[in-house]
């Protein structure tokens, strides 16, 4: 991951946080949430090229 991008990755994490702990996630249920910062899809998008 290059040194730039962690600003945008803890800016993620912290966004995620926020959304856990507010009312607007009551009917997350039984999820996994991947906060990489997109790092995920890129890799998948990368993949299929």
């Amino acid at each position: 991951m290059a040194h730039h991008a962690l600003p945008e990755l803890i800016k993620s994490k912290g966004n995620t946080v926020a959304f856990l702990l507010s009312n607007k996630s009551n009917t997350t249920l039984g999820q996994i949430l991947y906060v990489d910062g997109g790092y995920a899809h890129l890799d998948r998008v990368l993949a299929d090229a």
